[in-house]
């Protein structure tokens, strides 16, 4: 949304576009040769009597400047922010006023995001190991496969659409899904048993891999793991 000064639009600010409104204002500002009155706070002179004719224009000249850049401001901001920049005399205050409340706001917003999501994947991981009363050592290989879950789960900032599905523009299958931590049985090839071995060794699903569709498997005997 964009406020209006005369023939020249300019940004509206709200509560968390801070980061884009102000680079648009200071190349507003610039346009209208008055950014430095933004960067430079106007000093009102005590005593401008005996001052040259020159320093007296100058004086005016900036003390013009900065209540453009002020009036520009005030008229840049919602309602609701008008306040904060209420009592400031100068465009330098009523613009650090701004900085100091809305900078990093989208961050802080973002970040909080991030966090809570990285919240529900530990929620899962915890969930999964607890229910196969697994060791905290598999920690990693739980959140690899929390990951790939979320990933294939529909979610509403993509659409109601899958993550992996928004990325790929395809519709992930879920009929290859298993239970984390669930018993798995490998088959053992005639030339690598002998005749009353096992045909099968029991193993741990522990995940899925990525690189090709199959499945990873820990041998709780030899503790490795394996792609099948």
């Amino acid at each position: 949304m964009a406020a209006t000064s005369g023939a020249f639009p300019f940004p509206k600010l709200v509560k968390d576009n801070y980061e884009r409104w102000s680079i648009q204002m200071k190349t507003f500002f610039g346009g209208q040769d008055v950014w430095e009155a933004v960067e430079e706070e106007y000093v009102e002179p005590k005593n401008l009597v005996g001052s040259c004719q020159a320093v007296k224009k100058a004086t005016k000249e900036a003390q013009m400047k900065d209540q453009k850049a002020l009036s520009l401001i005030q008229l840049g901001v919602d309602d609701n922010i008008f306040e904060k920049i209420a009592q400031a005399t100068t465009a330098k205050k009523a613009w650090d006023s701004l900085e100091n409340a809305f900078k990093g706001v989208d961050k802080v917003k973002k970040n909080g995001v991030v966090e809570r999501k990285n919240r529900s994947i530990m929620n899962m991981t915890q969930s999964m190991l607890k229910r196969k009363t697994l060791p905290k050592e598999f920690w990693a290989k739980a959140v690899d496969c929390a990951v790939y879950l979320s990933n294939g789960c529909p979610m509403r900032n993509v659409w109601n659409q899958t993550p992996q599905e928004a990325w790929s523009g395809f519709k992930p299958s879920l009929y290859h899904l298993k239970v984390f931590g669930s018993i798995a049985y490998v088959h053992v090839h005639d030339q690598q048993r002998k005749k009353l071995d096992d045909k099968s060794e029991k193993f741990i699903f522990i995940g899925y891999n990525q690189q090709s569709k199959g499945y990873k498997l820990y041998n709780p005997v030899d503790k490795k793991i394996k792609v099948n």
